[in-house]
């Protein structure tokens, strides 16, 4: 996918900006929160909590994408102050990353520090994406989001678990019930 592709995709498929809490509000009926720890434990502290937390979320990225071997790995930089200049996430640099685009990090606030989207494709394979996720889940990096255009799914780590946009409303409703133990119990998904 080149860069003109994914922004010709992503108006298309969302016609929002890439700004992972809009997606929950805007998808309403499409969204799904997965826990990374059992209780909704928001950050790991031994090596086996860090076990627990790669092997669920490598569980639902296969249930999403095991048939699509392609994806998109957006990841987020900022710049201090003013600066328009686009500086990679310190945590998730790569030489193959692309820079995307950049947005406001604050729609509110025209004249705050811009966030810097960064593309690049990964191959999908359990174990790929470990390091983005336990930079996510220690709060290192945020805002990364997982695209699977084929499948028309997003996947969103943050630092307690994963937000999901799934490809329409049945495919949320099954994605719930087979990660039904990791799924927020509460009214809101939250």
């Amino acid at each position: 996918m080149s860069p003109s592709e994914l922004t010709d995709y992503w108006q298309e498929e969302y016609g929002i900006e890439p700004r992972t809490p809009l997606f929950r509000q805007q998808f309403k009926n499409r969204w799904c929160r997965i826990y990374s720890l059992p209780e909704g434990k928001r950050y790991p502290e031994t090596r086996r909590e860090y076990q627990i937390l790669l092997q669920r979320h490598n569980r639902v990225l296969a249930s999403l994408f095991s048939q699509e071997k392609n994806l998109v790995l957006l990841t987020t930089g900022f710049s201090r102050g003013n600066r328009s200049e686009a500086v990679q996430d310190n945590a998730l640099m790569h030489p193959e990353a692309r820079h995307w685009r950049s947005i406001l990090a604050d729609e509110e606030n025209p004249d705050g520090p811009p966030w810097h989207l960064f593309w690049r494709g990964i191959q999908w394979m359990p174990g790929v994406l470990d390091g983005v996720i336990t930079q996510t889940a220690e709060d290192k990096s945020w805002n990364v989001i997982v695209l699977g255009a084929d499948t028309h799914c997003l996947y969103m780590p943050y630092d307690g678990g994963a937000d999901l946009i799934l490809s329409d409303e049945e495919q949320c409703k099954r994605v719930k019930l087979e990660f039904i133990e990791w799924v927020s119990p509460r009214a809101d998904g939250l």
